[in-house]
């Protein structure tokens, strides 16, 4: 990992001197600037899919005495999305181009089909890796290359196929004794072979190569089922997992890049799924372990609690952080604090819990058990780092308590005050509407950083695990009880703690001088950019001062919002990669509703925090489905979805070519569209009366699902879902209620009154705390708790207020005031109207460019236009003449072209219940105009079907 991470500090700090000066002056607005100027930016992890279903382009074929791209017999053919290898022939499809650093996933199975010379052997193929030099060189057959082998009973082995030099070799810890190379995970007999093979742990030994063979613990279904194979190649790293488990581990790959070959070796072949996701620069899959867990009260020996380690490294784990925090004290024999069960009372010592005590038998047997957690996650190559909770304050307002140390308990003038003090609304903000009140109150009780002697320990216990344990890094935990300073100091405690992060950067690097081999640096810190500072740390000045090497970005205990990964990167320089700690669901879906948006981003990485606590309620963990979020999920191909409203239809559109590509029914009237997280169903809101109905859409099988109906509740229109994918939420426009949708069972789980005359739209803040409506005749925006459901406050708009739409920085909302022309800007700091300008032509829908620099603003107008303004001067840039009625909007992903839905067929009229009429014309029907963002022109129109008005666009998820 740290070969990516080459530039010295010297040469950081001359780069980024100036920009840091202004930047300690004038605060975060440099961030765009720096990443236009200065260091590469990150790139993101992408999809390449390998198959077509259509044929075999990007391919060609190599068989033995024909050469390339000559097979008469058909020996690699496609028919209905499925590719065919005969076997008849020995040789190999190929990739035209090299490849590395990926996770390659490829469905196959059996045909019933042998040839001789392996009619009656063992059905024979593999997947050939990092291939180089000529076709044909090994053995007439197959470029030199590192062999994924599959065959009957033998799937899941690795072999050599090189040139018998040190040009073709892997490294991997095979069982000891005579026979065959068995590769034994966390082992300590590594070997490495230019030739041969290392087998799977499961391989039976009794294999025979005979036509059929099935092992006791073959993990390859039965003959003519599909099977998924996995094979991640980052860097030297090969894992290799079937069906869901790893098979195979093997390391120091050479090389590390080249073609990827598919054999023909005597038996019938199917493929039907060959996908390469990148991975991106800095990759890495994170698991956060606390001090205590693997501790169980039946753990008192090594043996004991390595499974615990060793199921996360089953589950393609790349880098283990382990805490040595339980609670003040440390899980290890420390000279410089207290470790976990010293140093207390007589009456404390009676109520010892048997995990403490089984630490205390591991370090009298001379064992450190933190040390054997972090030995055998390396043995596994897992790169390791000791994650340090800087202020941890569990259970600090009771009066005495075995996680508590002797420096805190003897020194309560070091404190930041009391448990159970009053907190200001920036750490109820951080903490998040669900955490515990309780838990709340602890914060006050930590120590305060402002005391050099509070500093200077937390220094010394750093020291010490750097030099204890052979880490390759060490991760500063600020997220896990993020207090540091009184309320009201912690301005000052900016420059008090940036001062520190520099010694703590300096020890980093006199103990890796010392080691020959650096330490890398990172730090967990607060979900959105402001709350750092807010309570006193700095994060982008450490990255931008060479002080940080990892930004890890972190929730605390909840998920209530999606990280806002591309705002990191926009401030940080870019080579500090950023990664998105994802705290503990109950299912894997609703990880996925969290983490596939993330891969849509430019995050490096899924940090997992606290993954395993559901065994705390006797549920075992999904490791085994884990990679689903922890390796690049990334769509193939974007689609642009449109609602036609007067059609009741949604179609599918390919934004690249503008072609419509299917178009399916929808409930009535489909007004608006949202999406789940997880990018597998969608909902529209069903406006015409009753209006009672929300479509449930499934987004992959493309097909209307369910009709949900919300009864009493009428004129369903605006829509909105909650950040981690768990609810949608619709307006009742006329009822002045907002319904809760649970996208789990498809149901109305809740009403919320909105306070407001026909509250016709409704959004979720950015942090997912408020719901908020645009209420056209009140001529307001009301303000709900999303977790009380109770109103928090109204906040003045204008005249018809109905569009919204936060800016990217998330520091403001845009109400656009349809009937009245005009947008009204509101602070979502204060949640108060803070300006007002005019926009005429009646302003409807609203979208900004990624960058927040220009907004987009369709004009439901007879001569219907989409303004583009200039978000820092409010000025307009150009007024585009689009189709008649312009209404929903969205943006291709690369942002060179708007969509902008026109109700062009001819007259529309809306009725005293508010239902729309249109009068198509004989000549003309509806379309979407797509406008070129360069040009500022319009390029073409999709004609759709009827009235089409909300779109957005689908990232067709992949798994």
């Amino acid at each position: 990992m740290n070969e990516t991470l080459k530039m010295t500090r010297e040469m950081k700090i001359i780069l980024i001197g100036l920009a840091g000066i202004f930047y300690s002056v004038f605060g975060y607005s440099l961030g765009h600037q720096w990443n236009a100027n200065g260091a590469d930016r990150t790139p993101q992890a992408s999809l390449t899919p390998l198959f077509n279903g259509k044929d075999l382009s990007g391919w060609y074929t190599y068989l033995e005495g024909r050469g390339r791209d000559s097979d008469p017999k058909g020996v690699f053919t496609v028919s209905d999305g499925i590719i065919r290898i005969s076997g008849e022939e020995w040789g190999s499809l190929t990739t035209g181009k090299e490849y590395a650093n990926y996770h390659l996933t490829l469905e196959f199975k059996w045909g019933d089909k042998t040839f001789a010379p392996r009619k009656d052997n063992a059905r024979d193929g593999g997947v050939l890796i990092h291939s180089q030099g000529a076709d044909g060189a090994y053995d007439g057959k197959w470029m030199h290359s590192i062999e994924c082998q599959i065959i009957e009973g033998g799937t899941g082995d690795i072999l050599v196929v090189g040139d018998g030099s040190d040009n073709f070799s892997v490294t991997s810890t095979i069982k000891s004794g005579k026979g065959p190379k068995v590769f034994e995970p966390a082992g300590s007999n590594p070997i490495t072979i230019t030739g041969g093979r290392i087998d799977w742990p499961g391989r039976d030994p009794s294999w025979k190569d005979v036509l059929g063979f099935r092992g006791v613990e073959d993990v390859e279904h039965a003959l003519g089922e599909w099977n998924t194979l996995e094979i991640i190649a980052n860097g030297g790293d090969i894992k290799v997992f079937l069906n869901n488990r790893m098979v195979n581990h093997v390391w120091n790959s050479t090389p590390s890049k080249g073609r990827i070959q598919l054999q023909s070796e005597g038996a019938e072949m199917f493929f039907r799924r060959i996908d390469l996701v990148s991975l991106p620069r800095d990759f890495r899959f994170s698991y956060n372990s606390d001090a205590n867990n693997m501790f169980v009260p039946s753990a008192d020996s090594p043996e004991d609690f390595y499974p615990y380690v060793d199921e996360v490294a089953a589950a393609g784990v790349t880098s283990f952080f382990m805490s040595p925090n339980w609670g003040m004290p440390m899980n290890y024999p420390t000279k410089v604090g207290d470790m976990i069960g010293e140093y207390i009372s007589e009456e404390l010592e009676e109520k010892l819990s048997q995990p403490i005590l089984n630490v205390r038998t591991l370090v009298a047997e001379g064992h450190d058990p933190l040390g054997l957690i972090l030995d055998r996650a390396r043995a596994h190559r897992m790169e390791t780092f000791v994650s340090f909770r800087l202020n941890e304050v569990h259970a600090v307002e009771q009066e005495d308590n075995v996680i508590f140390d002797r420096f805190w308990r003897e020194h309560p003038e070091w404190r930041i005050g009391k448990p159970g003090d009053p907190l200001s609304q920036i750490y109820i903000d951080i903490l998040g509407p669900r955490t515990n009140p309780v838990v709340n109150g602890w914060l006050p009780g930590g120590l305060n950083f402002a005391a050099p002697e509070v500093r200077e320990y937390r220094l010394a216990q750093l020291r010490e695990v750097c030099e204890r344990y052979d880490i390759e890094g060490l991760e500063l935990d600020f997220q896990r009880f993020p207090m540091y300073f009184k309320p009201g100091e912690e301005k000052q405690g900016i420059g008090i703690m940036t001062g520190w992060m520099r010694e703590v950067r300096s020890m980093v690097e006199e103990v890796g001088k010392k080691r020959g081999r650096s330490l890398l640096l990172a730090a967990r810190i607060l979900a959105l950019p402001e709350q750092n500072r807010a309570i006193g740390l700095d994060p982008v000045s450490w990255a931008r001062d060479g002080i940080l090497d990892v930004v890890i970005a972190a929730h605390y205990l909840h998920n209530n919002f999606q990280l806002p990964v591309d705002e990191y990167r926009q401030l940080l320089p870019g080579d500090v990669p950023v990664y998105a700690s994802v705290e503990v669901e109950p299912t894997i879906e609703q990880y996925r509703n969290i983490a596939y948006p993330l891969w849509q981003k430019n995050v490096s990485g899924i940090y997992l925090f606290n993954f395993f606590t559901s065994r705390e309620g006797g549920k075992t963990p999904p490791y085994k489905s884990i990679r689903e979020m922890g390796y690049p999920v990334i769509a193939k191909d974007t689609v642009l979805l449109v609602a036609n409203k007067h059609s009741n239809t949604l179609s599918y559109i390919n934004p690249k070519t503008f072609e419509v590509e299917t178009t399916i029914p929808t409930g009535p009237n489909p007004h608006e569209i949202i999406v789940t997280p997880d990018h597998r169903y969608a909902y529209l809101s069903n406006y015409a009366p009753p209006g009672n109905t929300i479509s449930v859409i499934d987004l992959v099988a493309r097909k209307h699902i369910k009709q949900i109906h919300t009864g009493e509740y009428g004129r369903i229109h605006g829509t909105a879902m909650s950040p981690d994918g768990r609810y949608a939420y619709f307006t009742a426009g006329q009822s002045g209620y907002v319904i809760e949708i649970d996208t789990q069972t498809h149901e109305v789980r809740r009403t919320i009154p909105t306070h407001g005359k026909i509250s016709h739209m409704v959004y979720v803040s950015p942090d997912g705390k408020y719901l908020l409506t645009s209420n056209i005749v009140s001529e307001d925006i009301s303000v709900i708790n999303r977790f009380t459901g109770e109103l928090y406050k109204k906040i003045p708009a204008g005249k018809g207020v109905e569009g919204m739409a936060f800016t990217p920085d998330r520091k403001h909302l845009w109400a656009l005031n349809q009937s009245g022309g005009s947008i009204t800007i509101i602070d979502m700091q204060t949640l108060e109207p803070v300006e007002t300008f005019d926009c005429p032509g009646m302003p409807v829908r609203i979208r900004f460019t990624a960058d927040g620099k220009r907004a987009l603003i369709p004009g439901w107008t007879k001569e219907g236009t989409l303004t583009v303004i200039d978000v820092a001067t409010r000025k307009e840039i150009k007024r585009i003449r689009v189709g008649d009625y312009a209404i929903g909007t969205e943006l291709s992903p690369d942002e060179k072209y708007a969509f902008v839905g026109c109700e062009d067929a001819g007259k529309v009229e809306t009725n005293k219940d508010g239902e729309e009429l249109i009068t198509v014309s004989e000549k003309e029907s509806d379309g979407v105009h797509v406008v070129n963002l360069e040009t500022l022109e319009v390029e073409t129109v999709i004609k759709t079907g009827l009235g089409p008005d909300p779109m957005i666009m689908w990232y067709p998820p992949v798994y």
